[in-house]
């Protein structure tokens, strides 16, 4: 290899690692979509729906507005024979769509549900979901709501959210609550949304069938691992002192406070009382040498969602030595060439 080559080589490689080394230092790369085109709905699983259950819900995730006409739901028989119904449409964190039978389902027959997502793909194609049930015989609308409790007081870290699409891992002192539904309820969560409070703030809101029979959160959404958003039944306060610009979402202060735990029964007539249960927080917890991360938060993201880190270097060193063989192979012919 002759001193020009070699300077070719040094300079590519000089070129190739400077670049390296400015990406290997951490760096966030936040991505997500603001619109997922999911469509869900909630029913029991194994179970029947309740006769006089006052609505059936659909669910949607994203942020446009939902439409009437060919995005609206349906409620059909068997047969395809469309039932009295009316729908309401409403939006908080998530797309709603309240699905009202004009009188009670008829036990024992079969029942199909049929919607379209709010969000569409970008070519424009949208996710339509159907979902077939039978009716039940009715059961009493509930009245009680049932307990929530301290479960589990610790230290650790927890997967919060970062800016508007992005997580990251914090230092915390957390609390996870315990929660069991009242026998009456049970029959009628698929189709109760939730939220918690602390201190009277609003900390975390979960969607219609979110919590399951036995009092547990079924799993995260994309949306929700993603971005790090906040479940309901786990509750921090963040440990961490992070540099100016990079702080998550920091929760709670340490100290005392009361949650409280609010139900609602889409389209009841009659309210669902609140449960409270009151838990600290605090920082003098030596935090555990390897802590593991609270059940119903995943310590990574989905690809393509939240905060990712990378370094430069290792992702840049496999074009590098291809580029140095090249120029030694290329600098190779050329001197067999000349010495022919």
């Amino acid at each position: 290899m002759t001193s020009t080559t070699l300077k070719q080589v040094s300079w590519l490689a000089a070129l190739t690692l400077g670049a390296g080394l400015g990406l290997s230092t951490p760096a966030e790369a936040c991505s997500g979509p603001v619109c997922e085109p999911d469509v869900a709905a909630p029913l029991p699983n194994p179970g029947t729906v309740p006769a006089n259950v006052p609505a059936l819900v659909l669910l949607t995730e994203g942020a446009e507005v939902i439409t009437s006409g060919e995005s609206a739901p349906r409620l059909l028989r068997s047969n395809g024979d469309r039932v009295a119904s009316s729908t309401v449409a409403s939006r908080d964190e998530y797309h709603v769509w309240h699905v009202m039978p004009a009188s009670p389902l008829v036990p024992g027959e079969t029942y199909r549900l049929q919607g379209v997502s709010a969000c569409h793909h970008p070519s424009g194609s949208s996710q339509s979901l159907e979902v077939s049930f039978t009716a039940g015989a009715a059961s009493p609308l509930p009245t009680a709501t049932g307990t929530l409790r301290v479960e589990t007081t610790a230290r650790g870290k927890v997967r919060v959210a970062h800016g508007s699409l992005c997580s990251t891992e914090q230092d915390s002192s957390y609390v996870r609550l315990g929660f069991t539904p009242a026998p009456e309820l049970v029959p009628f969560l698929p189709w109760v949304a939730w939220s918690l409070e602390v201190d009277g703030q609003r900390w975390a809101l979960e969607r219609h069938g979110t919590v399951l029979p036995d009092g547990t959160l079924a799993p995260p959404t994309r949306r929700q691992l993603g971005f790090g958003a906040r479940r309901l039944f786990l509750v921090h306060a963040s440990c961490d002192n992070p540099e100016p610009g990079l702080v998550g979402d920091k929760g709670l202060t340490p100290g005392k406070h009361r949650a409280t735990l609010r139900p609602v029964l889409a389209q009841a007539s009659t309210s669902l009382p609140p449960v409270e249960v009151d838990f600290e927080l605090s920082c003098e917890t030596q935090a555990p040498s390897e802590p593991e991360p609270p059940r119903d938060v995943e310590k990574l993201p989905l690809p393509g969602h939240g905060c990712s880190h990378t370094g430069g270097a290792g992702m840049l060193a496999l074009p590098l030595l291809l580029s140095i063989r090249f120029l030694v192979r290329r600098r190779t012919r050329h001197v067999s060439q000349s010495g022919s």
